[in-house]
């Protein structure tokens, strides 16, 4: 999102600084499950975020297919999954403007033939597979190409606030530089899972919760197409080709920081158990190794939270936006909308660009 920002300013022409505090993609955007979302996962529940999904989908695989498998995706129902929930999903999908079609089991095996033949149905989206760390640099370039400056390994260690506004913002160079400072017109907080802290700076509150989840990457590609199971967002129920593995994922449990990724034993047999039974394959198949990441989730966590996102700002240190939520599908619109919020800020009234040009 930080990165995507950076991109979105420079193109309209404002002179910008990004700073990271780790690598890029040490957060959430290299945590994930590297999944472009066709907002089917969240049509029922949340379909405000499937509506956002659907269509920034589409824009990316538009402006970014360098990084992009447009591999489509499957919602498989097995006999022990509620017979009626498909019905109500493709109704959401449709409220939701996420495109879907039904597929007969005989033609779900055909183009997709390691799925398990106890399936019952099956609905096709429009899911795909995203190398997030090459979106991420993608992004950084072309900020800076277009005059962005770019430092990663700083990590900003605190704010003074006078009069109601950051007038200066202090910066430690974590590979051993110097502590500096910067005195900004306009400060956006786009730190994923360390949002509140970074906001706490500056005396702001954002609402946010933490919930870790954890992935496994298997050997080989298991599938052609992403394989969701067709049930409410649960534990163990998506499978992602990405490059040469297969990436399995996930599950939710409270975090107790933006650290707290760390994988437990069970996520593992969880992952593999639950996701076998849509590919059988994967019970036989070598694990490579797994990981967890830490989502930030607007207000609460866990399956229930909204995963939209919401741009805040405070009277204490009005020329603060902190931005907080979302999905890695979703960041060029929540760039967009911080962007716009800036440049009304500063008075500059030139508009988006992100969504047409590569």
């Amino acid at each position: 999102t930080g990165a995507g920002i950076a991109r979105d300013l420079a193109l309209r022409g404002v002179d910008c600084l990004l700073l990271e505090m780790g690598d890029y993609c040490h957060g959430a955007s290299g945590g994930n499950h590297g999944l472009l979302h066709s907002g089917g996962r969240y049509a029922v529940k949340d379909p405000g975020s499937a509506a956002e999904c659907a269509a920034e989908n589409a824009i990316l695989k538009r402006i970014a297919p360098f990084c992009i498998e447009d591999t489509g995706g499957l919602f498989v129902s097995l006999p022990e999954d509620d017979p009626g929930f498909a019905d109500v999903f493709i109704r959401s999908c449709r409220s939701a403007s996420v495109p879907t079609d039904e597929l007969t089991p005989m033609e779900a095996l055909a183009v997709e033939p390691g799925l398990s033949p106890r399936l019952t149905r099956c609905l096709r989206v429009n899911d795909g597979s995203v190398d997030p760390f090459s979106l991420v640099q993608a992004n950084v370039d072309d900020a800076r190409s277009a005059g962005a400056s770019v430092l990663n390994h700083c990590a900003v260690t605190g704010m003074e606030v006078e009069d109601g506004r950051v007038v200066r913002v202090k910066v430690q160079d974590r590979r051993g530089g110097l502590p500096s400072s910067i005195v900004p017109e306009t400060v956006v907080n786009a730190a994923g899972a360390w949002v509140a802290e970074v906001a706490k700076m500056a005396g702001c509150h954002v609402p946010m919760g933490l919930d870790q989840g954890s992935m496994m990457v298997m050997d080989g590609r298991q599938c052609h197409h992403v394989v969701n199971r067709l049930r409410p967002p649960s534990n163990g129920d998506i499978a992602v080709p990405n490059h040469t593995s297969t990436i399995l994922g996930t599950t939710s449990r409270p975090a107790s920081s933006p650290t707290d990724s760390a994988v437990a034993e069970e996520d593992i047999e969880l992952l593999v158990r639950e996701t076998a039974a849509m590919l059988p394959s994967l019970r036989s198949c070598r694990a490579i190794r797994s990981y967890g990441g830490v989502r930030p989730l607007l207000s609460g966590g866990g399956r229930e939270a909204s995963r939209s996102f919401a741009i805040y700002r405070e009277e204490g240190a009005e020329n603060l936006l902190s931005v907080a939520g979302g999905k890695l599908t979703t960041y060029r619109l929540m760039a967009e909308k911080v962007s716009d919020q800036v440049c009304g800020m500063l008075g500059n009234g030139s508009k988006c660009r992100t969504h047409r040009e590569p």
